[in-house]
């Protein structure tokens, strides 16, 4: 059995391997490397195995090349995310907070949480109210 490729996508690993058929005449397992290629694919979480045979279902190619096509974009969504979660996270445990967590707060919905905001008009202090 050798692989030839190997991929994550959802949580799911497929690969490409080689199978022998055990047949004492077969030509091609005795002189190749054996049938195939074929791909399979095992479930990380479970750890189910499912064979494809020699094409992988077109959904599964169409997934794998936007994803690497996007890599760029899903990883500054992440940012974006996890910007959005720390905002969140200081809101929740009453930690101070900087005008752009006041900023992203609001955008999520949250304005009514804050004392002040940062589109309030200032008071004589300088601090927005």
């Amino acid at each position: 059995m050798i692989r030839l490729q190997d991929f994550d996508l959802e949580g799911i690993s497929y690969t490409q391997q080689y199978r022998r058929c055990g047949k004492p005449t077969c030509h091609t397992c005795s002189e190749g490397q054996g049938h195939g290629p074929y791909w399979y694919a095992r479930d990380q979480q479970t750890g189910t195995r499912t064979y494809h045979g020699k094409d992988l279902p077109a959904a599964i190619v169409a997934a794998l090349e936007a994803t690497r096509g996007k890599t760029d974009a899903i990883q500054e969504a992440m940012r974006h995310a996890l910007g959005q979660y720390e905002a969140l996270r200081r809101l929740l445990h009453a930690a101070p907070l900087a005008d752009a967590d006041r900023r992203t707060l609001a955008a999520l919905g949250f304005g009514a949480c804050l004392v002040y905001s940062t589109r309030s008009p200032a008071t004589q202090d300088g601090l927005t109210v």
